[in-house]
């Protein structure tokens, strides 16, 4: 006969009689229950060659041997070794590579530990990296998500992540990923471009505070990039930073003559200063008809023709890369200022359509 516990996993042989014997008290304290089984049965159901046996007991197998399952010792011993293993296999695949059978090692060894869970987070972040790698966006998203709020989480973690939820559109969660890895690892191979989307995602999110307070730590590099000046401009127009606006849009222009949000900047801006001028100077001996108010007017239609011309200029150029109805309409505007009639109804015309 031999003795079981329930859900067997581990197995020492112990003879059922003489020194070795269990009594009655034991089988009852751990409910132990006694059933009929072959020794080559036994061998076969419960592979005993992958078992470690007791070898102090030097004895061989019989029918009258009592089979004794510690769930613990399975716990502390076998499982425990092959999922190390599994875990090594997986990490020397992924250096090679082979990242399909880097997570098949990693998924199997998961499986083998649900019963205490990944706490460490290590499995679950190696199966996330190589699922990422595969370029397979739902697994990898899913282990990623269970090892970020574990040790195991590192600079690869949230860079995998935010590029993740930059494919899906997830650009709440793609911030999130960022502003962790910039927080935490400034010492990681991303760091600079993981700085740069973040200023990016602050930017298209309209966080406009924020992308402000990050432009020094990437400046050195984002400077020359156009594309990153170019929000720069939109994040200092937004907060009505003026100043700081005309030398961008003059930056700009040295990069690309004809970038539209530089032009658009000082296109309205040389606009807005000319006819507030005007209406306000006008407005102002309309009130007040006398000589001294009159040549004041005109001193001011001096100035306010300088600026009307300049943005002409930069209107004409607006227009010609991106002909819309707000820039024909500021043409018919300008174009009426000067007493250009022709010009004046042909913009304005445009401007309708």
């Amino acid at each position: 006969m031999v003795q079981e516990l329930f859900n067997p996993n581990f197995v020492v042989l112990l003879p059922s009689s003489g020194r070795f014997g269990l009594d009655q008290t034991v089988i009852r304290q751990y409910k132990i229950k006694q059933v009929k089984f072959q020794p080559e049965q036994l061998i076969n159901n419960h592979n005993l060659n992958n078992l470690f046996l007791s070898h102090s007991l030097n004895m061989k197998l019989n029918s009258n041997y009592v089979v004794i399952a510690f769930l613990f010792l399975f716990t502390a011993c076998s499982p425990v070794k092959q999922i190390s293993r599994l875990s090594y296999e997986a990490q020397h695949a992924y250096k090679q590579g082979l990242f399909e059978i880097a997570l098949e090692k990693y998924e199997h060894a998961i499986k083998l530990n649900k019963r205490n869970a990944d706490k460490n987070g290590f499995l679950y972040n190696g199966a996330g990296i190589a699922a990422f790698a595969l370029n397979n966006q739902e697994k990898a998203i899913y282990y990623l998500e269970k090892a970020r709020q574990t040790p195991a989480a590192n600079a690869k973690t949230f860079a995998a992540l935010a590029k993740l939820y930059r494919k899906i559109d997830n650009l709440s969660r793609e911030i999130t990923a960022l502003q962790t890895y910039v927080t935490r690892f400034a010492n990681g191979d991303e760091f600079q471009n993981m700085q740069i989307r973040l200023f990016e995602t602050l930017v298209e999110s309209e966080n406009y505070d924020q992308a402000i307070e990050l432009w020094p730590f990437i400046e050195e590099v984002a400077g020359g990039s156009e594309s990153l000046l170019t929000m720069y401009l939109q994040v200092n127009r937004e907060l009505k930073n003026n100043i700081a606006c005309d030398t961008i849009a003059g930056k700009l222009l040295k990069i690309n003559k004809n970038n539209i949000q530089a032009l658009d900047w000082l296109a309205k801006k040389h606009f807005w200063l000319a006819e507030n001028l005007y209406v306000s100077e006008l407005t102002a001996y309309e009130n007040n008809k006398t000589t001294r108010q009159y040549r004041q007017l005109l001193a001011a239609i001096e100035i306010l023709n300088r600026d009307f011309k300049i943005a002409l200029e930069y209107f004409l150029r607006l227009y010609e890369l991106n002909p819309t109805r707000e820039y024909a309409q500021f043409l018919g505007n300008i174009y009426m200022r000067f007493g250009d009639k022709q010009n004046e109804r042909f913009f304005h015309s445009k401007g309708k359509e």
